[in-house]
């Protein structure tokens, strides 16, 4: 809702009250408007989206109350990180734990 001095004004327009697939039509960015079941749908997800978000931010919270690290998220590869495949993965493992090939000098 949009804050006037008055109070606040349901009857104004505020882009954030309005669902994005709305928004799209509106735009003719979509064809068609969206089917009551595809909004509802829509309006599902994005409050699971809320709820896993929200979710997300207690555990960070969890954990820096604790103390520890925030995680860091990284991509895993089957590799070794230089995209030869997983065989070279398990020969760089190899390599790092001083197995076969060339020793650790």
């Amino acid at each position: 809702m949009v804050r006037t001095p008055t109070g606040t004004n349901p009857y104004l327009y505020d882009s954030t009250r309005i669902a994005p697939e709305w928004v799209s039509w509106l735009r003719g960015t979509r064809p068609t408007p969206p089917t009551p079941e595809e909004a509802a749908a829509a309006a599902a997800a994005r409050e699971r989206a809320r709820a896993l978000g929200a979710a997300a931010a207690a555990a960070r919270a969890v954990r820096a109350a604790a103390g520890a690290p925030p995680v860091r998220l990284t991509r895993q590869l089957g590799s070794g990180g230089g995209g030869e495949g997983p065989e070279a993965g398990a020969a760089a493992a190899a390599r790092a734990a001083g197995v076969g090939g060339r020793e650790k000098q």
